[in-house]
Order: C-alpha cells, then structure tokens, then sequence
C-alpha cells in the first residue's frame, strides 16, 4: 500500500486468481478434488485489484484492476501517479482520478524484487532477484545505470529524497549504502537474515530489521554530508 505525499489518499493492492473455467466446473473439479483442479489453476487469470481510498472519510473513491501479480506500490512525486511492480515489470498507473491509464514502464529481469522512488526528483531504483540494481528516469524512462555486487536477491532497497544515495539488503546478508553520486558502495556483513530497512535523510543512520524482529542500528562513518 502508498500514501499519497500530501497524507489524504490511501492506494491499496489485492492479488486474487481468476479461473476461467465456468463455475460448475471448478465445483466439479472440487469435488473430485484430482488432477482437474491443477489444470484450473494452470489455466488461470491473475488478476490484482487496486483501490483509491480517501484517508479522511474511508471511503474507496477508485477501484479498478490490472492483469497479472503485483507485488509493491508506491506513489511518485507529483501524488497523482504510481508505479506498482509485477514480476520483472514496472508498471506506470496515471490519471488515478480520471480514466485509469496503466503501461509498462521499464523491465528488470529475471524479477523485480523490490523498488523505490526519490521524493524530491523524478528517479526511481529497482532491485532484482539477480542482485542487480537500477536506476530510471521516470520522465522518459530511460536507464540511468546498473549497480553490481550484490551476490543474491535484492530483498529491499530505499532510496534518498534527493536520489544521491540508496540502501539495500539482499539475501546474502549485506546492507549495502551506494553513493550514487560517485558509485562507490559501502557494505556490512551480518550474521542473521536480513528484512527491510530505513534510513535517515543524510544516509548516515541505517536501521535494519531481520527475521526474528529485531532492529539494528547502523552508523556510516566518513560519509558525505548532504
């Protein structure tokens, strides 16, 4: 789910399956409970359905679907847009108050595994389940450049308003801090499994949850101020 920057809208996603057999064909491959069941559910539509909320009232003031599974979303700068992330898509959703216009706006294979958006400026950054990450241009969406050395999937990655800087975890248990300014990267190894994290403004304080829900606080020493 996204929060629009000015804190009144609320953007919520659901994936849901959609068969296309008939109704009295799935009830009957659900009584039999056999192989026509799997032959349903390989033959099914994935569907996700996204609802426009408004904060104040809790009232659904949009709802509408896209095809396929979406797996995060997250407004970008302006408030009237959003990106969503299905599989090794990116998908650009404009006109949420109007008409509904969805397309596809970049690809990062085998799969995007998590995405970020700076507030301040119009760059977004993906992460891949090849340890990859890159950065767009979200005007034209262009690639701006790949980041490398992560060894395993990019688990989560967050990037800096003004989109100088980004953290990431990945499954091989780093954080990794990229000054995107210069391309130099800092990293620290942990000995637990590694979720989402957060950073300060400057970049400067990282904190980091793993598996078992614990926090950890992070201090980059000798970084630039910003």
């Amino acid at each position: 789910m996204a929060i629009t920057p000015d804190g009144k809208y609320l953007l919520t996603a659901a994936n849901r399956v959609k068969p296309k057999a008939t109704q009295p064909a799935l009830v009957e491959a659900l009584v039999k409970f056999d192989e026509h069941i799997l032959e349903l559910v390989r033959n099914a539509d994935r569907i996700a359905s996204l609802q426009l909320w408004d904060v104040k009232t809790g009232a659904v003031v949009k709802d509408f679907e896209v095809p396929g599974r979406i797996d995060s979303v997250q407004f970008i700068a302006n408030g009237r847009d959003a990106l969503v992330s299905a599989d090794k898509e990116l998908l650009s959703i404009s006109d949420l108050w109007g008409s509904v216009e969805w397309r596809t706006a970049c690809t990062h294979p085998p799969s995007i595994s998590a995405f970020a958006v700076a507030e301040d400026i119009n760059v977004a950054i993906t992460g891949s389940a090849d340890g990859t990450l890159k950065a767009w241009d979200l005007e034209c969406w262009t690639e701006l450049y790949t980041l490398t050395g992560a060894t395993a999937r990019v688990d989560y990655v967050t990037l800096g308003r003004d989109g100088r800087w980004a953290v990431s975890t990945s499954d091989d248990r780093s954080v990794k801090v990229w000054n995107l300014e210069t391309g130099k990267v800092a990293m620290f190894a942990a000995d637990f499994s590694l979720g989402t994290c957060a950073a300060t403004e400057d970049g400067h304080t990282i904190v980091v949850g793993d598996d078992s829900g614990r926090l950890h606080f992070l201090k980059l020493e000798g970084a630039p101020s910003y």
